[in-house]
C-alpha cells in the first residue's frame, strides 16, 4: 500500500521489505508489447484518393492560405480597380494593408 508520492518518490505504508525495489512507472516492455501486438499490425490504413492529391497541387499557392488569381478573376479585378474613384482605390489600399499576411 502506497501513500502520497511526487512522481519521484512514494510513501510505502505496508507490503514492502527493506531493500526492495519499487517502480513508479511501468515497465517500457508493457508498452511496447502491446503496440506490436498482432492486432494492431495487422489494421488496413485507406489510400488517400488521387483526384484530391491532384486538385491540390494543381492549385498554386503562395503566401500563406492565399491562391493565386485565375488570368479571368485579375481581369475582373483589374477592371474593378480602373472604375474605382481615387478615394476607393486608397480604401482598398488601406483594407489590404491592415490585414494579417496570411490572409492576403
Amino acid at each position: 500500500e502506497i501513500g502520497e508520492d511526487n512522481n519521484r518518490m512514494a510513501l510505502v505504508r505496508k507490503g514492502l521489505q527493506p531493500g526492495e525495489e519499487v517502480l513508479l512507472t511501468p515497465p517500457l516492455h508493457a508498452a511496447v508489447s502491446l503496440r506490436t501486438s498482432e492486432d494492431l499490425l495487422d489494421v488496413e490504413i485507406p489510400e488517400r484518393e488521387p483526384e484530391k492529391n491532384a486538385a491540390n497541387k494543381e492549385e498554386p499557392t503562395t503566401e500563406g492560405r492565399r491562391r493565386r488569381l485565375t488570368p479571368e478573376q485579375m481581369k475582373k479585378l483589374q477592371e474593378r480597380m480602373a472604375n474605382m474613384t481615387d478615394e476607393e482605390k486608397e480604401e482598398f489600399r488601406q483594407r489590404r494593408q491592415r490585414r494579417p499576411r496570411n490572409e492576403q
